[in-house]
């Protein structure tokens, strides 16, 4: 796998500014990443999400501190340019404007005063929940490269998949679920409005797609029903995605590729202690298409622009060549 490091490292600095440049340098990324990348991106591919171990080609002995906003992460880091192999080979890598200023490598990673944020900077209890369930144009695919564990190797990756979870349910339960009977907040990281409240989605269904590989849109902590049969069997679709979820201890080194259309993720709680060997994970995102029209909305290369504007343009926009838009909320493209 040194070749992947060398190809990696080479990349990394094409991102932000150039990630379209990556390109024959995909050709050449070794069969032990293209593989699984391939298999999961097939249509009837199972399981929804694979686990890579890229750690051969960097022992990871010597990473800067964990970053901080105070001390924020190096630019030019290969493992930037190993995430823009992985999101390029899945489709297009993405950032939203609305979210870390657009930044198309995210830094997770505790911040001072934050443990409790239900999001990428916090260290508590971080429920199940597709990444961005609010969006019509949630990632199809996030990555997660793990290079610093949690000194107390408490911090765990929690995922689970909807396929699994809908064996527990009733046929009435799903029927519910495939209703547009759900709201979704946005998330802390996406801003408030301009009262100051956290905005919320469209009413849109929880499931959707075929009943043996359902797509799934849900949040632990910001999806509700609104009606009570709703709430009823948003619960019951919960505990049963709690109870087919499974935990996996990332180590330094290893790589989680999830499809954020059929698996929910999470995180269990850990304890920080600030001193620069806290847990480290870059995480990117991937659309399998961008839809065709979306570049020229674009301020800037692979950035979506924040929602009021996209969804003032979303109906005009047709789907990326050879690629399908799933429905969204009240049946518009997702």
């Amino acid at each position: 796998m040194a070749v992947l490091h060398e190809l990696a490292s080479e990349v990394a600095g094409l991102v932000p500014g150039a990630p379209d440049r990556v390109g024959n340098v995909l050709d050449e990324v070794p069969a032990g990443l293209r593989r699984p990348l391939a298999a999961l991106a097939e249509p009837d591919r199972a399981p929804f999400h694979c686990l890579v171990d890229v750690s051969e080609h960097e022992p990871l002995t010597a990473l800067p501190p964990t970053p901080t906003a105070d001390s924020p992460a190096p630019g030019g880091h290969w493992s930037a340019g190993l995430l823009l192999l992985v999101a390029e080979l899945l489709g297009d890598l993405v950032g939203y404007a609305d979210e870390n200023d657009g930044a198309l490598i995210h830094e997770v990673s505790p911040e001072p005063g934050m443990e409790e944020y239900i999001q990428n900077v916090g260290s508590s209890s971080l429920g199940l929940h597709t990444e961005n369930v609010h969006h019509p144009l949630r990632p199809d695919f996030v990555s997660l490269l793990c290079l610093r564990q949690d000194p107390d190797d408490a911090a765990a990756l929690r995922i689970s998949s909807a396929r699994d979870a809908v064996r527990h349910l009733t046929p009435g339960t799903l029927d519910v679920l495939r209703e547009p009977l759900f709201r979704s907040l946005y998330p802390t990281s996406f801003g408030l409005d301009a009262e100051g409240r956290r905005p919320v989605s469209a009413p849109h269904p929880v499931l959707a797609g075929a009943p043996d590989a359902p797509t799934v849109r849900y949040n632990t902590h910001n999806t509700t029903a609104v009606t009570g049969h709703a709430a009823r069997a948003l619960a019951s679709f919960g505990d049963a995605l709690d109870r087919a979820s499974r935990r996996i201890r990332l180590r330094p080194g290893q790589l989680a590729v999830l499809d954020n259309r059929s698996v929910v993720h999470g995180r269990t709680a850990f304890t920080p202690r600030y001193d620069g060997r806290d847990r480290w994970l870059r995480r990117c995102y991937s659309l399998s298409g961008v839809p065709r029209g979306l570049s020229g909305l674009m301020s800037r290369p692979r950035v979506i622009p924040r929602l009021p504007s996209l969804l003032k343009s979303l109906d005009g926009l047709g789907p990326a060549p050879g690629t399908t838009l799933r429905p969204g909320p009240e049946g518009g493209p997702r």
